[in-house]
């Protein structure tokens, strides 16, 4: 993701950037609780850390992003939905 984010601040023919999910996996703006679970302390940090670089590189960026995640009202049965208590 890092290289993409490098390569569209330079590209100046790039109007604006999609984020989108690969395959039947959708993107989600959030933590991977599951996996976080499993984490040290320094590692949940690490995690932290590195998600706060990426979110940073893509407020950075020239142009207008767009986050395309699963839209409740039509996702698949087969889609996982969770949320932090």
């Amino acid at each position: 993701m890092a290289r993409v984010i490098r390569e569209v601040r330079h590209d100046a023919s790039v109007r604006v950037l999609i984020v989108t999910g690969a395959g039947d996996r959708a993107f989600v703006a959030g933590a991977d609780i599951a996996a976080m679970s499993k984490m040290s302390a320094s590692d949940g940090l690490d995690s932290r850390r590195l998600g706060h670089r990426v979110m940073e590189s893509f407020e950075d960026l020239p142009i207008p992003l767009s986050r395309r995640s699963m839209d409740l009202r039509s996702a698949a049965d087969s889609s996982s939905r969770s949320h932090p208590t």
